[in-house]
């Protein structure tokens, strides 16, 4: 809030789309959620942008993962991803009620984070059949050397 005039203005909302959610934005501001919600639709914004601002930083985050590890197979593509989600980004600072589905970064959004969980299920399947492998051996270790400890044993008492 505004100390001299005690009056929310739109700039100090603006600065919170992609940094805080709903609610901690209402309490940043000193303000409860519905009454938060209210002065933001006074505004024009129906919809707070947080989820939207949230997967276009985790998309250019992970482009820039790729592109510093060097692995990116589009290397040609990257300026352009990043691009379209940096004009993204302005127009939703812009025009918080944007339709973000509507954009062409929404599609690229959407396809990044695939890739990303595939990725991550490939690491999981391979994590658990290295642990499988690990425990077939034990088990196999266990049962050929049990077998011989409990004849050894069995014969002398």
């Amino acid at each position: 809030m505004d100390d001299d005039e005690g009056v929310l203005r739109y700039e100090q909302v603006e600065q919170l789309f992609g940094q805080l959610n709903v609610a901690e934005a209402a309490a940043h501001l000193g303000m409860g959620k519905t009454k938060f919600k209210a002065l933001c639709r006074q505004f024009g914004i129906v919809r707070w942008p947080y989820r939207e601002f949230c997967s276009i930083f985790l998309a250019q985050e992970y482009l820039d993962a790729k592109a510093a590890k060097g692995r990116a197979r589009d290397g040609a593509l990257m300026p352009g991803r990043l691009l379209l989600l940096v004009h993204a980004l302005t127009l939703l600072q812009q025009h918080p009620n944007m339709e973000f589905k509507a954009h062409p970064a929404c599609v690229l959004t959407q396809v990044l984070h695939k890739q990303k969980h595939k990725k991550r299920k490939v690491e999981e399947r391979h994590a658990d059949e290295s642990a499988a492998a690990v425990l077939t051996h034990i088990h196999a270790a266990a049962s050929s050397g049990g077998s011989a400890n409990g004849s050894d044993g069995s014969g002398s008492a």
